[in-house]
């Protein structure tokens, strides 16, 4: 921020904070809340595209606040939510005013509902559920408004209810199928009574669990979530992090601690998925992935904990634990299914999160490079310090040795890392030319180039992404695209984060900038905010679209509310000038890519494994259209029975012998332990086994071996 615009705007907040003190005097947040609030919104002036306090600042605020406290609709009545929109447009004046009303009144109504549906919960398992009746329970929150009146409120708590004891009884009936209650010759699941009291009464507590934390959060904790809301209004990547929560919001949770290997975030009341830790338990057991919901957690065999409405801190205090211990999570899919995922506590093993290659052999004996490349890293802190683009060089010299015909690079979930090494890394495949232009809030336009005219490789070569792959390799993919270096393959488009963040700006430095004399009030917490923007070479933004391939695969995700533009309140796309290029010399005219991708197209028609994806998104995207959850247990139970059908395909599908065999190289010399243990020989072959169960990177091998073909007989 300009030392200009920071003195400007620390005069005004000067002037408004004596003016108000008084009026915050008999409130009950007190002054600590003013003056946390005036800091994130100066610090948010420095954000790429500011917000002023005006009307549009405060509908998005109140859009999102309404969201954070009841996301699921399931404690506001309809009359509850009006009442609060009297003051949407009003949020501005507040907070020149230095009022909180609208805070106040929300939490308020907000706690008097949970005390309301607290008592729901009592009377409705008090009293006998009926499994047999044909009901439905609407699950898309974006499907159903909030319940009318407080009427509507219990009849939808009876049936989110029933839904939750319906779920356990499944899953208690599913651990003890060998004993009385099994199921008869039909396939019917048997009622039984002393099982459906059980599992009633686990319903109860985990409710009562929930209800009571809820209740029992400070009003300072809620507080911290107002916070939030100002800051997302401005992007979904602009965010406000409480003191006590900033260690924990983006710990992995491995490294010094045993855990899962992922990063959580607070989204409202649930806890997100942000982040999977290449190398760490997650990313090996494979089913948790970035964009799932956790609901329950359970240490071992023992009841799961609702960590709805949790504090992060809390939640991941629950995931932790001792190495070798298992912790079962209860996930909600972006897809809306809902699963336990097992998964055994360990450390992240740093080999794994660094780049990788195998040389893949065809039937023929022909063979291929591949690089696995799951974050773009770069090890200042020592001298001879691991970096991405150093390994995929040295991995790419390695390929070349065993005299590869083409290489495939892969980015499926690499949610990006260190832009310089993205650039230099393109660097590798290119002469010398722009890469990457990166625009400051203030126009100013920074272009990021190649400057080494050495090519490390120049054979054919294919790019792998997925719904995951953003910001950094989103810029590479793109790069490689535009120079017609590389086949893009994967699916419709990447996740769409074409932005750049200043990370973690401690609001106490700015308040001892402003306000030295107010030490005890901290400390006030910290924010993340957007501050450049990418663009391509031609011009177009990554934000939102992407990077859309040049050969189309299946993915579900596409068909989801997953990505930038499934977020509140995301940048827009635009354009910039197009940068002068010359596009790679061996480049494939339009019509020879449109071939290929023809090609590609009928072979996943006629393969066994993406005619099961296929088959999985079609049947999500019905239940997507039809998403009432059945509280009939016969139907319930088949529709248990076809998820668990698919799953076993799948399970079969994987066991079948790939038509490809794969060779682990290893180029960098790096190893952190300096010898191979048996650990690292049981990640080696399972990184094996993985290769040969992966049906995109099968097909990307195909795609290599067309492009090879027509490479070699074409005059391009």
């Amino acid at each position: 921020m300009k030392r200009r615009q920071l003195i400007r705007l620390s005069i005004i907040i000067l002037v408004l904070a004596l003016a108000i003190t008084s009026v915050f005097a008999d409130q009950e947040l007190g002054e600590k809340a003013l003056y946390m609030q005036y800091m994130t919104l100066l610090t948010l002036q420095g954000h790429y595209e500011p917000l002023g306090l005006d009307d549009e600042f405060s509908l998005r605020v109140f859009d999102l606040y309404l969201k954070y406290l009841d996301y699921n609709k399931r404690f506001f009545t309809k009359r509850d939510y009006n009442k609060l929109k009297t003051e949407q447009r009003k949020i501005d004046d507040e907070i020149k005013n230095g009022e909180v009303d609208f805070f106040f009144r929300a939490i308020n109504l907000l706690n008097q509902r949970i005390a309301d549906v607290k008592e729901i919960t009592h009377e409705v398992l008090e009293q006998p559920l009926d499994f047999s009746l044909n009901e439905t329970l609407e699950t898309n929150t974006k499907k159903r408004d909030y319940p009318q009146d407080q009427r509507e409120l219990k009849e939808l708590w009876r049936k989110i209810i029933k839904h939750q004891v319906l779920l356990t009884y499944y899953d208690e009936w599913q651990s003890q199928k060998t004993e009385d209650n099994s199921p008869s010759a039909s396939g019917t699941l048997i009622l039984d009574d002393q099982l459906q009291d059980e599992a009633k009464e686990k319903v109860l507590k985990n409710l009562n669990a929930t209800f009571d934390r809820m209740l029992e959060e400070t009003t300072e904790e809620k507080f911290y979530l107002y916070l939030d809301a100002i800051a997302n209004s401005y992007d979904p990547h602009t965010e406000y992090i409480p003191p006590q929560e900033k260690e924990d919001y983006d710990i992995h949770l491995s490294g010094a601690f045993y855990g899962i290997g992922a990063t959580l975030q607070k989204e409202g009341e649930n806890i997100k998925v942000v982040e999977i830790i290449p190398g760490g338990p997650s990313w090996k057991q494979k089913e948790l992935q970035v964009g799932d919901i956790i609901t329950q957690v359970a240490q071992g065999n023992e009841e799961p904990v609702d960590i709805v409405n949790m504090s992060l801190n809390d939640a991941v205090r629950l995931i932790r634990g001792e190495k070798g211990t298992t912790v079962r999570l209860t996930v909600k899919k972006p897809d809306g299914q809902t699963t336990v995922i097992s998964i055994d506590r360990d450390l992240v093993v740093l080999e794994e999160a660094y780049a990788k290659s195998a040389v893949v052999k065809d039937a023929s004996g022909e063979q291929y490079g591949y690089i696995y490349l799951p974050s773009f890293y770069h090890d200042f802190q020592r001298e001879d310090g691991r970096s991405s683009a150093l390994d995929v060089k040295n991995h790419l010299e390695e390929l070349k040795k065993a005299g590869v015909a083409g290489v495939i690079l892969d980015l499926r979930k690499n949610t990006g890392g260190l832009l310089l090494d993205a650039v230099e890394m393109a660097g590798h495949f290119l002469q010398t030319g722009p890469v990457v232009q990166v625009k400051e809030r203030d126009g100013g336009i920074r272009v990021l180039k190649d400057t080494n005219p050495e090519v490390t490789y120049e054979g054919s070569l294919v790019v792998l992404i997925d719904s995951f792959s953003a910001s950094a390799s989103e810029i590479l993919a793109a790069a490689l695209q535009d120079y017609g270096r590389a086949v893009i393959v994967g699916s419709p488009r990447s996740f769409g984060k074409g932005t750049v963040q200043v990370v973690y700006v401690n609001l106490d430095d700015i308040l001892d900038y402003i306000f030295p004399e107010k030490q005890e009030l901290k400390p006030l917490g910290y924010i993340k905010y957007t501050v450049e923007k990418f663009y391509r070479i031609t011009g177009g933004s990554t934000q939102l679209k992407g990077v859309e391939p040049d050969i189309i695969l299946p993915d579900l995700y596409s068909h989801l509310d997953y990505g930038e533009a499934a977020t509140d309140y995301p940048l827009p796309w635009d354009e910039i000038q197009t940068l002068p290029f010359e596009k790679w010399q061996r480049q494939l005219p339009a019509a020879v890519l449109k071939n290929l991708a023809a090609a590609s197209t009928q072979r996943v028609a006629e393969d066994q494994g993406f005619q099961l994806i296929n088959r999985n998104i079609e049947r999500v995207l019905a239940e997507k259209q039809f998403s009432a959850a059945s509280l009939n247990l016969e139907t319930f139970l088949h529709q248990k029975e076809v998820e668990e059908a698919e799953k076993s395909a799948f399970e079969n599908l994987k066991a079948q012998k790939s038509e490809y065999s794969f060779t682990a190289i290893n180029s960098t010399n790096h190893s952190e332990s300096g010898v191979e243990d048996k650990e690292a020989a049981k990640e080696h072959a399972e990184w094996i086994q993985a290769l040969n169960e992966d049906i995109y990177l099968h097909e990307a091998i195909n795609i290599l071996q067309d492009l090879i073909s027509v490479q070699a007989t074409e005059v391009l």
